[in-house]
């Protein structure tokens, strides 16, 4: 049940998200569980891109101009 928004402010009801789900559901359903057993932070490639999206959302918070054609 969800009774606070993100930044946790009271909603004005309850809001139920179901039941949990199973680790093997969540496995196939997710990218934080790997196939290849291979931890995210050991994989160079996605280490970058996440940089990436957290360089643009910085640009973009501050310098939108300087985010065209990035």
């Amino acid at each position: 049940m969800y009774v606070k928004d993100q930044v946790a402010l009271p909603l004005d009801r309850r809001i139920s998200v179901g039941k949990p789900a199973k680790m093997e559901d969540l496995k196939k359903r997710t990218t934080i569980f790997r196939e290849d057993g291979v931890d995210m932070k050991d994989d160079k490639e996605v280490t970058m891109y996440g940089l990436r999206i957290h360089k643009l959302r910085t640009f973009a918070g501050f310098q939108p101009f300087n985010v065209k054609g990035v």
